[in-house]
C-alpha cells in the first residue's frame, strides 16, 4: 500500500499511522510484506530536502518493514518548489534513484504520467515535467540519457549483487519520535527533515526510535539523543532523560521547543522547570557546551554490504564545484576504494582518507574492500584488474558493424588483452560475436572493440530476435596466458532486421516468376537527435509520420552480379512485404538471395497522413492545427459548440481522434454542414491529362456518437475558393465508424463549387453535409490521407564511386539490339567526376557490336512502388542466403551403444570412410540419424 508522500509541504506528509496500520494487518492474519512511499525530494536552492534519505530511513523505522519508492522524481516545467528547481532536474532524478537504493529501498519507481493530456485538459500542467520522455514519446535530453547511462552502469555494477543483504549502518544520533506530540506531527515531520538533512550533510547517521524503544532503553545506541519539536512527553519519559539517558553517557540535544513542557493533553507537566535546570542547565551558570560529540566517520553516507564491503554515497547538492576529503579511517585504513560511478580505482591502499572533486549536483557511489594475496574481496569483482562498460549501444541489427568502448584500471604490467563476445543468456551463452583488442597496459584507460552479428540464419532455431523473447549480453573479459582475469556483462536487445518469412528458394530458372516474403522488425529512427523506434510517430506524432522513411531492396545474385532486384519503401518499423518477379532470360545460376534496409532520407512525396496523435487534448481550436473548422448553411449557420481532440477507447488500443460538436439550427434552409480544412504549403499545379489523377488518393474515417444522418464529402479546393468533390452517404459500422476513399480522377465538380482550377490547387477539406434539422453532431475525424504523384530528382552523390551494379540501386542499367545478344551491357556504376556540374554520376558501359542488326541501345530505367524515393541512404541491416547454416549440431550415443546424429537445416546427411571422400548419401536419412559404430572411422557431413 502508499504509506506517504513526502516533500517540504505539510499538507503533504501522511500516513502518521504506519506502524499501527501494520500491526492491526498483522493481527487481522494478513501481514504486509513491504510499504511503499511516494518520496520526492527538492532540487531548489538552500533545502535540506535535495537529500531523499529522510522519506526512506523515517518509514523504515516506522513500519519495521522494507520500503519500496512508489512514485519519485522531479519536474522540468516549473520552479513552484523554488529557484533552480527545473534546471537541476537532468542531474538530480539519477542522484535521487541512486540514494534512495543506498538509503535501503527495495525499489525505486521513477514517476511519470506521460498520458497525462488523455486524462485531462488544463490543470496538472507541472506533470509534463516529470519522467524522461515528452508526452509524443520523444527523449526528454539530457535526462533521459543521464537515467539511461544510471541503469545501464547499475546493470555493469550488478546493483542487486552488491545491496542485497546489506544493511544500514549504526547510528549516531537519534531522534525520539514520540506519540506524545501529534499534536504538532506536520511541523515536526518538517523540522526532522531538514535537521536530518543537515546531519547528513555533516557525517552523521541519523535513526529515530519511538516510544516502545525508548522505554527499552534503545537510547543508548548512539552517542546522542534529539527531542526535536518533543514539546509534549509523557511526564515518565521526561524522568528517564535525566535518570536513564543522561546517566548512561547519552548527550542530549533540544531543537525548536523546550521538551517536555506539556503532557500528551496539553497539561503542564509539573516537574517540567526541575527538569530543565537539571538537564539543560537553563541558568547560564549551569548551561553545558555544545554538541560534545563527534562524528563516527567525515562521510555523508554509508552502506555495509553483505561479507563487511562498504558502499559510500556522495552527492553534490549544489550547482558548485566542490572538492571534498573523505576522513574515515574505521572504514577505509588498509582498503581499495574504487568508483562505482565513472570506474576506476581511487586508492589501492587507503590511509583513512581519500579525496576527489564533485561537479554540481553530482553524485559518486564508492566500494571500499580489502585485498589479500593478490584477490580483492570485492562482490562484483575479484581482479584487481578492473574492467568497465564506458559505452554501448542499447540495441542492436545484423549487418552493421558496431563499437563497445571499455573502460580498465590494471595495476600491474602483466599484459592482459581484452576480448568481447555476443552472447544469447541461458544456453550455456551461446556466442554469436566476437571481438579481440589490443594488448593493455597497466593504468586506467578505454578501448574500443568492433563487432558484427551475423544476419538472420532459417535454419537455426536458437538465434531469435529479443522481441521473441531471447536476452542477450556483451560479455568482455581481460585475459593472460589463456586464463581469465577479470569479466563483465551487459544486456543488450537484438533484433534480426530484415530477413525472409520462409528460406528462399534458389532452384530458378530463367523467366521463371518468384515471389519472396521479406519481414523486418524493430528498425530504429535515423534523423539526428531522434532515438526512439522507427513507428513512433504514426503513434503519437502523426503530423511527423513522413518524415522518415526506409527502403528494403531484395537482390537476386548469381555469383558476385546482381541479376534482379525489387525495392519497396516502408514508414513502418516493423512489418512484412511480399516482393514479386521474374528471373532475367539470360540469367545463370547458381543463385543466392540478399536484403538489406536503407534510410531513404531523400523521399520526396505528397503525402499527408493525420490521425490525430500528438496533439493535447482539448475543447479548443489549436489541439488539430494545422487543420482548422468550419460551418456552413443556407441560412441561420450551425453553431460549433466544442471542437478539439479527444481519445476514443478505454483499452491499448485507444487513439486520439479529432472532434466537432455542431448544433444545426431549425431553419437552416435547403442545405447545412461542417468540416475541416487544411492549406498545403504550396499551390499545387495537377496533371493536363485527368487521368493522371488516378495517383492521388483522398481518404478519412468519421464517426457520428449518435448515428445522426449524413453525407460525406473531400473537397479539393483552389486559390479561390472552388473545387472538386467526392461524395458517399454515412453507413455507420458497428462501432460507428465509417470511412470514404477516392482518386482524385472520381471527384466530379458541382454547381457550388464552381470552375476548379487544377493549376492552383490549394486546400484539402473534410465535409460533412448535415441532414437532420434541430439537431446536434457530435462528430469525429480520423486517419486522413492523401498520397501524391510520384515525383524524382537522383544526382547519384550518396553513393560510392565504383563499377558495381548495386550502386545505383534501384537503376538497372540494361542494353539490347536488333540480334538479341545477352552482353550488350557490360558494366554500370558511379563514377566520379564525370558529371556536368564535377560531381559524381552514374554509368552503363555497352557495347555496339558489328552485328547488332538493325537497331541497338542501352539505358537506365527504375520501378516506382505506390511511394516514391530515392535511394542510397545508410544500410541498417542485411541479410544473405549465404550465410544460412547447415551444421551439425550433435553427435550423441544411445543406451544401446548406437549413435544419433543431428543437424541444422534443410540437408543431405553423407558419409565417408575418410575425410577426403569419396562422399555418399546415407540411404532415405532423416534428421536425426541414428548409425552404428564401427571398428573403422567414419566421417559425416552435410551437402544441400
Amino acid at each position: 500500500m502508499a504509506g506517504g508522500i513526502f516533500n517540504g509541504n505539510d499538507a503533504n506528509n501522511t500516513a502518521e499511522d504506519g506502524k499501527t496500520i501494520v500491526e492491526r494487518c498483522a493481527a487481522a492474519g494478513a501481514p504486509l510484506d513491504f510499504w511503499s512511499v511516494n518520496n520526492y525530494a527538492w532540487a531548489s536552492f538552500g533545502s535540506e530536502l535535495r537529500s531523499a534519505d529522510f522519506g526512506v530511513a523515517k518509514y523504515q523505522a516506522l513500519t519495521g518493514l522494507p520500503i519500496m519508492i512508489s512514485e519519485t522524481g522531479h519536474s522540468s516545467t516549473e520552479d513552484s518548489l523554488g529557484d533552480g528547481a527545473a534546471e537541476r532536474q537532468p542531474k538530480a532524478i539519477p542522484s535521487t534513484i541512486w540514494e534512495s537504493l543506498m538509503s535501503g529501498a527495495m525499489g525505486v519507481h521513477l514517476f511519470h504520467w506521460n498520458d497525462r493530456s488523455q486524462f485531462t485538459q488544463g490543470y496538472f500542467l507541472r506533470e509534463r515535467g516529470f519522467g524522461i520522455v515528452n508526452q509524443d514519446r520523444t527523449p526528454k535530453n539530457p535526462v533521459y540519457g543521464n537515467v539511461l547511462g544510471m541503469l545501464r552502469r547499475m546493470a555493469d555494477i550488478r546493483i542487486e549483487n552488491l545491496l542485497g543483504g546489506s544493511s544500514n549502518p549504526a547510528p549516531d544520533v537519534q531522534f525520539f519520535w514520540s506519540t506524545n506530540a501529534e499534536m504538532v506531527w506536520p511541523r515536526a515531520n518538517q523540522e526532522h527533515a531538514m535537521i536530518w538533512g543537515a546531519l547528513k550533510r555533516a557525517g552523521y547517521q541519523p535513526g529515530i526510535i519511538d516510544d516502545a524503544q525508548f522505554e527499552r532503553g534503545a537510547y543508548s545506541n548512539a552517542p546522542a539523543l534529539l527531542l526535536s519539536r518533543c514539546t509534549q512527553m509523557n511526564p515518565r519519559h521526561l524522568d528517564t532523560i535525566l535518570d536513564g539517558v543522561l546517566a548512561s553517557g547519552v548527550h542530549v540535544h533540544a531543537n525548536a521547543d523546550l521538551p517536555g513542557q506539556f503532557n500528551a493533553y496539553y497539561a503542564r507537566n509539573p516537574d517540567w522547570i526541575a527538569r530543565m535546570s537539571s538537564i539543560f542547565g537553563l541558568a547560564v551558570s549551569g548551561a553545558t557546551p555544545g554538541f560534545e560529540s563527534s562524528p563516527t566517520n567525515n562521510r555523508p553516507d554509508y552502506r555495509l554490504c553483505r561479507n563487511g564491503s562498504i558502499l559510500i554515497s556522495l552527492l553534490n547538492e549544489h550547482t558548485n564545484r566542490a572538492t571534498v576529503m573523505i576522513s574515515a579511517p574505521a572504514l577505509l585504513s588498509g582498503r581499495v576504494v574504487e568508483n562505482l560511478t565513472s570506474g576506476g580505482i581511487l586508492t589501492s591502499d587507503a590511509s583513512g582518507k581519500v579525496g576527489l572533486t564533485l561537479a554540481g549536483d553530482d553524485y559518486v557511489l564508492l566500494y571500499a574492500y580489502p585485498s589479500r594475496d593478490g584477490r580483492d574481496e570485492s562482490l562484483i569483482n575479484s581482479s584487481p584488474a578492473k574492467l568497465w562498460f564506458e559505452s554501448a549501444p542499447t540495441a542492436i541489427l545484423p549487418g552493421v558493424g558496431f563499437g563497445v568502448s571499455m573502460g580498465y584500471d590494471i595495476p600491474l604490467a602483466t599484459g592482459l588483452k581484452l576480448f568481447m563476445n555476443l552472447e544469447r543468456v541461458g544456453l550455456r551463452n551461446r556466442v554469436f560475436a566476437t571481438a579481440e583488442g589490443n594488448a593493455l597496459l597497466k593504468g586506467k584507460g578505454t578501448h574500443e572493440l568492433r563487432l558484427r552479428i551475423p544476419d538472420a540464419d532459417l535454419n537455426d532455431p536458437l538465434y531469435v530476435s529479443s522481441r521473441a523473447g531471447a536476452e542477450y549480453a556483451f560479455h568482455a573479459w581481460l585475459e593472460h596466458a589463456g586464463a581469465r582475469i577479470s569479466e563483465a556483462w551487459l544486456p543488450v536487445r537484438v533484433s534480426l532486421g530484415v530477413r525472409p518469412v520462409a528460406p528462399p528458394t534458389t532452384a530458378l530458372v530463367p523467366r521463371q516468376n518468384y515471389q519472396i516474403a521479406l519481414e523486418w522488425d524493430e528498425l530504429p529512427a535515423y534523423l539526428p537527435g531522434d532515438t526512439t523506434p522507427f513507428g513512433r510517430t504514426a503513434l503519437w506524432d502523426s503530423l511527423r509520420s513522413t518524415e522518415q522513411h526506409y527502403n528494403l531492396v531484395l537482390e537476386l545474385l548469381s555469383g558476385n552480379q546482381v541479376v534482379a532486384a525489387n525495392t519497396f519503401l516502408t514508414r513502418s518499423g516493423t512489418g512484412r512485404h511480399v516482393f514479386s518477379g521474374v528471373v532475367p532470360a539470360g540469367a545463370a545460376g547458381p543463385y543466392t538471395w540478399a536484403a538489406r534496409v536503407e534510410t531513404a532520407p531523400n523521399v520526396v512525396t505528397s503525402d499527408l497522413l493525420d490521425s490525430f496523435e500528438g496533439r493535447d487534448r482539448g475543447e479548443d481550436l489549436l489541439p488539430f492545427k494545422p487543420w482548422f473548422s468550419y460551418t456552413y448553411a443556407q441560412s441561420n449557420s450551425p453553431r460549433i459548440l466544442s471542437q478539439g481532440i479527444v481519445k476514443q477507447g478505454n483499452d491499448d488500443q485507444a487513439n486520439q481522434t479529432a472532434f466537432l460538436v455542431v448544433t444545426n439550427a431549425a431553419n437552416a434552409g435547403a442545405f447545412s454542414g461542417f468540416g475541416l480544412i487544411r492549406g498545403l504549403t504550396n499551390a499545387w499545379a495537377l496533371p493536363a491529362d485527368r487521368k493522371l489523377w488516378t495517383n492521388y488518393l483522398f481518404a478519412f474515417a468519421f464517426k457520428e456518437e449518435s448515428r445522426l444522418p449524413c453525407v460525406l464529402e473531400m473537397q479539393v479546393k483552389d486559390i479561390n475558393g472552388h473545387w472538386v468533390e467526392f461524395t458517399k452517404p454515412y453507413q455507420p459500422g458497428a462501432n460507428g465508424w465509417d470511412s470514404i476513399r477516392a482518386s482524385l480522377a472520381d471527384f466530379v465538380s458541382s454547381p457550388a463549387g464552381g470552375g476548379f482550377d487544377p493549376n492552383a490547387f490549394v486546400d484539402l477539406a473534410l465535409n460533412v453535409r448535415m441532414q437532420r434539422t434541430n439537431a446536434t453532431y457530435q462528430a469525429l475525424f480520423d486517419n486522413v490521407l492523401f498520397t501524391g504523384p510520384p515525383r524524382l530528382a537522383d544526382d547519384f552523390e550518396d553513393r560510392t564511386p565504383g563499377a558495381d551494379y548495386s550502386r545505383i540501386v534501384p537503376w538497372t542499367g540494361y542494353g539490347y539490339d536488333h540480334a538479341g545478344h545477352l552482353d550488350v551491357k557490360l558494366n554500370q556504376g558511379v563514377g566520379l567526376p564525370e558529371a556536368i556540374d564535377g560531381s559524381q554520376s552514374a554509368f552503363v558501359v555497352a557495347w555496339n557490336r558489328k552485328d547488332a542488326g538493325d537497331f541497338a541501345g542501352f539505358g537506365m530505367f527504375r520501378p516506382f512502388a505506390r511511394e516514391w524515393s530515392l535511394p542510397g541512404g545508410e544500410v541498417v541491416t542485411s541479410y544473405s542466403s549465404e550465410n544460412d547454416l547447415l551444421r551439425i549440431t550433435g553427435i550423441a550415443r544411445a543406451a544401446s551403444g548406437n549413435l544419433t546424429v543431428s543437424w541444422l537445416g534443410p540437408a543431405v546427411l553423407q558419409v565417408a570412410n575418410d575425410v577426403t571422400g569419396p562422399w555418399t548419401d546415407v540411404p532415405s536419412a532423416t534428421n536425426p540419424q541414428v548409425v552404428q559404430p564401427s571398428a573403422s572411422p567414419r566421417f559425416y557431413r552435410l551437402r544441400k
